[in-house]
This record gives C-alpha cells, structure tokens and sequence, in this order.
C-alpha cells in the first residue's frame, strides 16, 4: 500500500527508516502523515551511499542510525559514525543491534553494543537509541546475556504484524525492557514510497514534543 493508506495508530505518530536500498527518494513527495524518518548512516566502518542524499532532503524531522557489524572494533564504528553524521538529524542516534558472530558468546556480543553506544554517547553528549527484535534479544538472554545497560536506553522494537493468522496490537517487548518507544510495525512489501521502493513503517509513541525529548531518556 502506499504510506498515505496505513490506518493512523490513536496516540501515535508514523515515521519510516530508510537506506540506501530504497534508492533515490523524492522527499518533497512525502505524505503529510510520514512524521519522522530514521536514516542510515553507516554499516560497520562503510558510509551508506545515500545518506548525504538523504540526510539533505529530508523534510521531516529525522534521526541517523548505525548498523553494528562483528568485523571490525565497536568503538572505531561509533567513532566513524557520529564523524559521518556530523551532528546532523534533529532526533536522537540510534544503534540497530541485531546480528552476532558466530560462535560469538552472548555476553560478548552485548559487550560490544554497549561499547559502541557508549562510544557514541560520549561523543555526542546524548542518550542514543537502540533497535533490536524480540527473538535476537531474547536469544541473547537465553544464553545468559545481561541486557540491562542496553535496557537504560529507549527501545525500537521490530516485530511484524504482517504474514500473521491474528491481528498484532503489541509487539512483544524483551523482558529487559519496560516498554517500546518505537514500533517498526512492517517491512518490505507492506509499504512503498512514490519511487515504488519498499519502506520500513514505525510508530512512535507519543507526540512531536515526546519524540523530540527521547534523547533525554534515562538521564
């Protein structure tokens, strides 16, 4: 469906995050409901190709997040990431944390997202988000993990409510959590901007204030 065809969310705004899969993006053609935007910005040491694109036509308040790879030091990444954005983006940065090495300990992979975001908070002076799903969390604390510092930061949780037999209301928040702040709600072939790209859909919870104020979060 196209963006302006998603039923609002009472007490929500809509937002969408987007890389450089979705091409180029005429933003000027962003319906008015599209509130705020995440962007990438970088994955492990490389540059998203359309982040300066992106980040330059954006016409709605908007954030940058980084995707945390295993190949490479957690804090030279968030170094490479807050270089590249720049102090850019009127929300706050975000961390997407969901993927392990193999063979990797539990313990050890949070290690290095907790690394990498307070990397990115010492930088920037600011309380940053962390993205996640819940099967990938709940793995990690399976396994003896302890996500209670990821849990200090606001959380923006990906649990789909498409290809399901019954309706989703909530998504299913890791335990290390009180609740959600974002909700990306759907993925790939559920909506599409007017170049026809698939686009990732998110609720955030709350109003234009709340969301400018997420940084502030556990302070």
């Amino acid at each position: 469906m196209r963006l302006e065809g998603i039923p609002p969310r009472d007490g929500c705004l809509l937002g969408i995050d987007v890389s450089q899969f979705q091409a180029a993006i005429d933003w000027a053609r962003l319906p008015p409901c599209v509130r705020f935007a995440f962007i990438r910005a970088t994955c492990g040491l490389k540059t998203d190709v359309r982040f300066e694109a992106n980040a330059a036509a954006c016409r709605v308040p908007w954030g940058a997040y980084h995707a945390l790879a295993y190949g490479s030091d957690p804090v030279e990444q968030a170094q490479r990431f807050v270089r590249v954005v720049g102090g850019r983006g009127e929300l706050p940065m975000v961390l997407d944390f969901e993927v392990a090495r193999p063979g990797e300990k539990a313990s050890e992979c949070v290690a290095r997202a907790v690394a990498c975001l307070r990397e990115i908070e010492r930088l920037t002076k600011a309380r940053a988000i962390v993205y996640t799903y819940p099967t990938f969390a709940q793995r990690l604390m399976d396994l003896g993990a302890d996500l209670s510092p990821l849990a200090q930061r606001p959380l923006w949780i990906a649990h789909y409510i498409t290809g399901r037999k019954t309706p989703l209301l909530q998504p299913t928040i890791p335990r290390a959590w009180s609740t959600w702040y974002l909700w990306q709600f759907a993925g790939g072939g559920h909506a599409k901007l007017a170049n026809g790209a698939d686009v990732d859909v998110n609720w955030f919870r709350g109003t234009e204030a709340e969301l400018a104020a997420l940084g502030c979060y556990g302070e």
